[in-house]
């Protein structure tokens, strides 16, 4: 066997691997510096990105704060503006001649002003005539048309007007200067001294309950349409006669009482109304009462509609019907 020598050249190998570890330091300093670099100018950028988001938000505070501040303003003053009309309204509505002859009266409203309405006044021969109505709706678009028919009841009964035409006179007027979807449901009362005669005239209100000594007696029913709806107006009255032997009562009450409801829904309804105003008369309680019954009715749920509600006392009923 023959060996061979080999002669490795060991130099330049190590200086060959040592090129390539320095070439391969060089590309990893290189590539570190690169990723430095874009590591700074996006950093740079995501600082400007950031700072012009800050500034535009902070902007857009401001900007929200001034426009608040500019609608706190305009609420003020509508506020302000909406205050004094009701003012102005209710004292339009406080007439002079308001005379309710004893009668007791229960009003309470969802805004400082009503849609609901009490008129009653007295005239020299010792008739007195009472106007119980609702407009359509509740709050200033209801209540700014209460003044007018204020205004032609008062003067027409001062006149010694029948009845008859001051709903004709009414209603004209409130179909010529309203729109179709505002109206007046109400009953008219017409108290005759010298007869003993009482005549209503129920136009849109619901079920008006007699009671007799106490008890549920009838109701008188609605037979006329809302004043403001049609200019032709048919005119449909009750009369009722009594005499002093026996406590007789009539009930006016819109419809904010029947239609008070639960949050899931449930109405009050007249059964319960009767209930309660058997149970007022029975304990001789206040008008005002009611209020108690009907927030423990409806629990944690808001008023919604304007509350009236007028006893008409007079002494024995004779009968009920249709003149």
């Amino acid at each position: 066997m023959q060996w061979v020598s080999v002669q490795v050249p060991t130099a330049e190998i190590n200086q060959s691997l040592g090129e390539q570890n320095a070439t391969i330091w060089s590309m990893h300093v290189l590539s570190l510096s690169l990723l430095t670099l874009l590591s700074l100018f996006f950093a740079g950028k995501l600082r400007n990105q950031w700072l012009f988001i800050a500034n535009a938000k902070q902007q857009q505070e401001v900007l929200v704060a001034e426009r608040t501040a500019d609608l706190q303003k305009a609420n003020d003053r509508l506020q302000h503006e909406r205050d004094l009309v009701e003012s102005v309204i209710n004292q339009i509505r406080m007439h002079p001649s308001f005379d309710p002859a004893g009668q007791r009266i229960l009003a309470t409203s969802v805004d400082k002003t009503n849609g609901d309405m009490v008129l009653a006044m007295g005239r020299a021969d010792g008739n007195h005539y009472f106007l119980v109505g609702d407009f359509t709706g509740h709050g200033l678009g209801a209540a700014v048309c209460g003044p007018l028919v204020s205004n032609i009841f008062y003067i027409l009964v001062m006149k010694g007007e029948q009845p008859e035409t001051i709903l004709q006179e009414i209603n004209q007027h409130l179909c010529d200067h309203l729109p179709p979807n505002l109206y007046l449901a109400g009953c008219l009362v017409e108290k005759e001294a010298r007869t003993g005669r009482l005549t209503l005239w129920n136009f849109g209100l619901p079920e008006l309950p007699i009671f007799k000594n106490g008890a549920h007696f009838g109701n008188i029913q609605s037979g006329m349409l809302p004043l403001g709806i049609m200019h032709d107006l048919e005119l449909e009255s009750y009369s009722v006669l009594y005499d002093s032997e026996e406590d007789m009562r009539i009930y006016l009450a819109t419809d904010g009482i029947i239609e008070t409801s639960t949050e899931e829904g449930e109405m009050f309804g007249e059964k319960r109304l009767l209930t309660t105003l058997e149970a007022l008369i029975t304990n001789r309680s206040q008008l005002n009462q009611i209020l108690g019954v009907l927030e423990v009715f409806r629990g944690e749920k808001a008023q919604e509609d304007d509350i009236t509600l007028v006893e008409i006392s007079m002494p024995k009923l004779e009968e009920v019907g249709i003149r």
